[in-house]
């Protein structure tokens, strides 16, 4: 959190410029101009036999400006810059962490989550539904569809429990594998990314519409964060599609959905419709079906679904470029741009010495990722050809005369004796 905020201050004020000398200096000069001016305005009786409205307004105008300084001198006092840069145990260290916690103590700190938007595509859909079409052709005309989606469908939440249980994920530096899901979560997978977290969301939703009305804390807790998780990465997906390893096809998935819910769903309930939908547009494949099972939810596969839609937010977050991070920090804190940090820390992602990709698969009755075609939009079938190679080169071996032991360098630096492999020859 601290260090976001300092990345903030960094790139969006004047934080760099009020913390060196300079800045002090005009700072000061400036607080002193102020007062001195006031006091000369005081001390002078004619201005005051002026119009009464005049200096009321000024007398207004210089507590204002007096006011904003003594708050931006506030602000630079309470900066983790300042305790960052100000010598251990000076007046002006003191100062800033004394006034950051009694700031904390009387419960005005920011907050410490992080914001999640939250966005449940069959929730908008049905409410689409139901909109007057008159209405609906109207926002369509002026092109404000997504600005009305944003307005009135998408919530912000903060839940600082979900980020210390992706950062105990990041901190294990052990993949998924011990996910007792069966061959269904391994094909979902396996499609374009945009559609497996369409499937994913569809079924996740499906999934927790058949929890019972009395639960425990326990599955009560789970069963809201696979929610908020879910529905956050569905509001990345359709808010910022920048910032998700997905192609212009995500947009449409949206359309699409909406389009059948107007049409198919007549006045069925939220758990009718997406069975509905996922019978009739999702089950066409042998292992399409939902990873979740059919069965009520208990607290191991709502374990076992926190976890999927944790490691997929940090597979995102690790794809995501940084200057996008960068950018959303001036709409505030994120909880992607948490997690790609903690990632930054750990070494891992793109930017990183380990690289996170989406799933490793041994299974031979899964197609590979990228090998399935589309076919009438939520269909998939396997290319049947190979692919068409660029460039193809022979083996080395190939090429050299009968006898003739190929060898492996290792280069280094030119003071280094070359070291000798069995292999092949690579040269520099």
């Amino acid at each position: 959190m601290v260090e976001l905020r300092m990345m903030y201050d960094l790139l969006y004020t004047k934080a760099m410029v009020l913390q060196s000398r300079t800045g002090r200096i005009l700072r000061c000069i400036a607080e002193i101009s102020m007062v001195v001016a006031f006091v000369l305005f005081m001390a002078n009786r004619e201005l005051h036999t002026q119009n009464g409205a005049n200096v009321v307004i000024t007398y207004t105008l210089f507590v204002g400006a007096m006011f904003m300084e003594a708050y931006s001198v506030s602000m630079v006092i309470l900066s983790p810059w300042t305790r960052a840069r100000s010598k251990r145990g000076s007046f002006l260290n003191w100062l800033s962490c004394c006034s950051a916690s009694c700031l904390s103590n009387a419960g005005m700190q920011p907050a410490a989550g992080f914001s999640m938007g939250q966005f449940n595509l069959t929730d908008y859909s049905v409410s689409e539904k139901h909109m007057p079409r008159l209405f609906s052709k109207v926002v369509g005309m002026l092109g404000l569809e997504n600005r009305w989606r944003n307005f009135w469908h998408i919530q912000n939440v903060e839940d600082k429990e979900i980020s210390l249980y992706i950062e105990g994920l990041l901190c294990s530096e052990k993949g998924s594998n011990n996910l007792e899901l069966r061959r269904e979560l391994n094909y979902a997978l396996s499609l374009p990314f945009e559609h497996a977290l369409f499937r994913l969301h569809i079924y996740t939703d499906m999934h927790l519409s058949r929890l019972g009305r009395h639960l425990g804390d326990e599955m009560e807790l789970l069963a809201s964060q696979c929610r908020k998780l879910s529905e956050y990465i569905i509001y990345l997906m359709a808010v910022h599609p920048s910032m998700l390893p997905v192609s212009n096809a995500a947009q449409d998935l949206e359309h699409h959905y909406t389009v059948w819910v107007r049409d198919h769903s007549g006045t069925m309930r939220k758990p009718d419709v997406l069975e509905s939908y996922a019978s009739e547009r999702l089950y066409n494949e042998t292992y399409s079906r939902s990873p979740f099972g059919p069965s009520p939810p208990s607290v191991s596969s709502l374990k076992a679904m926190r976890e999927v839609w944790a490691w997929l937010l940090i597979y995102v977050a690790g794809k995501c470029p940084v200057e996008l991070h960068a950018r959303q920090l001036g709409n505030g804190l994120e909880l992607l741009t948490s997690v790609w940090l903690l990632m930054v820390h750990r070494g891992l992602g793109d930017v990183g010495k380990r690289e996170v990709n989406l799933f490793e698969s041994r299974d031979p009755y899964v197609p590979k990722a990228g090998s399935l075609v589309s076919v009438n939009e939520n269909s998939w079938i396997q290319r049947r050809e190979g692919p068409l190679y660029a460039f193809e080169f022979p083996q080395e071996y190939e090429l050299r005369p009968r006898g003739e032991t190929p060898r492996l360098f290792r280069i280094g630096t030119a003071s280094e004796q070359p070291q000798e492999y069995e292999g092949m020859l690579f040269s520099g």
